[in-house]
Parts: C-alpha cells; structure tokens; sequence
C-alpha cells in the first residue's frame, strides 16, 4: 500500500446488474481488525471484507498472469448471505457501471451490512477496512469513487490510507443532535437490570459531561458517564438477554440504537474510556464505535483537536480511536426557531371555539391534550438549540488476518 496513497472517495453500492450471471462466483474473503491499537498483536473491531472477483478468482488457471475476467456484481441476496456467515458486521466492495460517475475509472461499490444480514446505511470501521481492499487495486493516486450512504451528488466521505496502515475516514457533513433523555427512571432500570449498575455507579449531572442524553451523528446512541474506569470496565456487564435489553432500551425513545458508557481517563490528553451495547446487532457488545465516539465529542459542547477513545478492554479486545477535527459547521437557525415559536403562539391565540371544541373531542378520545402538544412543540425547538451540521475525521490502524479466495453459490 506505500505506492498507493491518496484520498477515497466513497459511496453506497447501487443494487446488482440484472444481467444473466453464472450460478457460481468467485470472491475473495478478508478478516480484518479496524482501531487496533499500536503495539499489540490482539484487539480492534473486527470486520469481514467479501470483493467480487473475476470468474476464475483473481489469476487465471493456466499462467501466473492477471484475470482480465469483467468483475460482475453480487446480488443483494448472495451479499445477504455472505453477511449472515460472519459474527460481526461485513462490507462488500462490488464493481459499479461507469455510466453512473462522470469519472469512468475505479469505480468500486461499498455496502455494510450486520451479521443478521440487515443492510445499513453506514458503518465506520468497515468503511475504513474497505478502503484498504479497494486500495490494493490501484495503480495511481486516483479519487475513487464507490457509492456509500449519501444520496445523489452529496458530499462524500473520504478515507486516506497512510504508510502504517492507518486509514483516516473524513465525514465532510453530518447532522449532529442531543436530545435529553425523558425517561430517567427507565434508563435507571436498563442500567440495573441488564449492565448491573447502581444510580452511585453513574452521573446524570456533570460538569460538561453529556449523561443522559441521545446524541448521535448517524444513529442515536444514549451516553450515560460513569463514575470512574473501574465501575465501567469490572463492576459493569454486558447484556446477556438481547432480547429483553433491545425491548428496554428502546422504551426510553430517541431513535436509539445502542447505550454508551463512557468514563474520563486522562483530561490532560484527552483519553476516554468506553462500551458500547448494541441493539438488533447481533452481539452484545462492540470493540469499537466511531459513530458514538464522534457523537460523544458533539455532546461535550467544546473545542477539540481530537479526543482518544479506548474501547474494547472489557471483552478482550482492546481497540484505540480518534476522532479528530470535529467542526460545527452550521447551526439551527435562530430566526427559524423564533419563527417556529410564533408560529405556535399565533396557532394558539388565533383557535376558535369551533376548533377549541374539536381539540377537547381529541383529547377525550386519544387521552392526549393540546396544550401538552402545544408544549412538545416548544420543547421540541428548545432542544433543536443543540442540532448542528458537523464535520469530523476518524483515525485507526488496520490489521489483515486472513485472506482467502473462494467459489459460492450466486442467488439472484
């Protein structure tokens, strides 16, 4: 890779060809690890990369030369069922047609999915595991152009591959929101009951820590802050009955999608510690977060050039992150809140008796009143106060374990 240095940029994988295939394809398998940490031959987020290869696999059955084979995409079935023989989360890296770019070259296609085989619309750590696969192709420098999470003629992730086989993955725009959580009896309970921490094990009011609260660059996470290292990585577990803990994490609303504990190592350098437990994932806890981190560098509310998250210790896995250069590009507009808050004023000074009338017909059939929506509303601006565009940078080293090339079956 020292030969092949320069900025990735990525896209989500458009849907398969629906030309006529052969039952059979040729793929090559990569087991890697994703924030391993520098001087250690364990840890880091694991990831399977699966790249299309052409018929044959990768050199021909007589000489020793390239396959000059066309690549033809995988079916979004036969990329389901490769994800579903994983334990962790897999990227697939699939030619695209060159009629879709204005660049006609390097075209590759990067789509994640989860070890239950749900498709998502990003995934940090495989993004940047994929961009080491796509590199070992290139021959120059080029801005490589794959199809990834944003919609049409948006701007881009990047990733860089740097000569140690770090990858930094640039997130030009993100939305970026904090919403308090409203259910703190219920959050108390999922900590009790599922991760074995008491109400003195956890802070929700610290100075500049974000603690209950949903923060989220991509998909919310709920942060709750610990009270030191120790309670986070021995007096904490992870959840042992998914089921039970999706159930109860989802009570507490948000949109979230996982809980992450956090405690402060080391201020002075800026150092976290870490868990995270996911829900619908498939496995109970993660080595690495780079959405929750990055969120998380959001919800503190201050200038940073990076922060240093350690993730992974309690299950085995130690894994190092950074994120860095987070940058609050624009806020919610002042003048659109104030609008907004008019507007609700006039729709409550200006309701007639007629519509008063309906409204408390409402209220008796649904168990809902109208000046409680009228306050959500409100609420609801308030707390748009802490919504951003934002751009930040993740930073890991990468480790290849294994690769292999192999023939499956083709669904289509």
């Amino acid at each position: 890779l020292a030969q092949r240095r320069g900025p990735l940029l990525m896209t989500r994988a458009l849907s398969s060809s629906t030309t006529t295939t052969p039952s059979k394809r040729w793929v090559e398998k990569i087991t890697a690890r994703v924030f391993c940490p520098e001087e250690s031959d364990i840890g880091g987020n694991p990831v399977t990369i699966f790249a299309a290869l052409p018929e044959g696999g990768s050199r021909n059955d007589d000489d020793d030369d390239d396959n000059d084979s066309p690549i033809l995409p995988l079916s979004s079935k036969t990329q389901q069922t490769l994800a579903q023989t994983c334990q962790w989360e897999s990227v697939m890296v699939s030619p695209q047609s060159s009629s879709n770019h204005n660049d006609n070259s390097d075209n590759v296609g990067l789509s994640f999915f989860m070890p239950t085989g749900q498709e998502v619309s990003f995934c940090a750590h495989a993004a940047m595991a994929g961009a080491i696969r796509v590199a070992q192709d290139l021959e120059q420098t080029t801005p490589l152009h794959c199809h990834m999470m944003q919609e049409e003629n948006a701007t881009m992730p990047t990733a860089t591959i740097h000569e140690d086989d770090c990858v930094t993955l640039s997130i030009p725009r993100a939305s970026f929101t904090k919403r308090p959580v409203e259910h703190t009896a219920l959050l108390y309970r999922v900590l009790r009951s599922h991760c074995g921490l008491s109400a003195s094990d956890v802070v929700v009011h610290v100075d500049e820590k974000p603690s209950f609260c949903h923060a989220s660059v991509a998909r919310p996470k709920t942060l709750v802050y610990v009270k030191d290292r120790s309670t986070l990585l021995e007096t904490c577990r992870a959840p042992t009955d998914a089921a039970a803990f999706t159930r109860a994490l989802k009570s507490l609303g948000g949109g979230t999608t996982g809980l992450y504990l956090y405690t402060v190592h080391d201020e002075l350098d800026g150092t976290y510690v870490a868990r995270q437990f996911p829900i619908a994932s498939g496995y109970p806890e993660d080595a690495a977060t780079g959405i929750a981190a990055a969120a998380l560098v959001g919800a503190l509310e201050k200038e940073l050039p990076f922060i240093k998250v350690q993730q992974g210790q309690a299950m085995g896995q130690p894994s190092v992150l950074l994120v860095e250069n987070f940058q609050v590009l624009k806020t919610a507009s002042a003048d659109e809140l104030i609008a907004e808050a008019k507007a609700i004023h006039e729709r409550v000074s200006n309701s007639v008796p007629q519509e008063r009338k309906q409204e408390k017909t409402a209220k008796e059939e649904e168990g809902t009143d109208p000046n409680d929506r009228v306050k959500g509303f409100r609420n609801d601006i308030t707390s748009r106060i802490n919504d951003a565009i934002v751009s930040y940078q993740l930073l890991g080293k990468i480790e290849i374990d294994d690769r292999e090339e192999m023939e499956i079956d083709h669904e289509e």
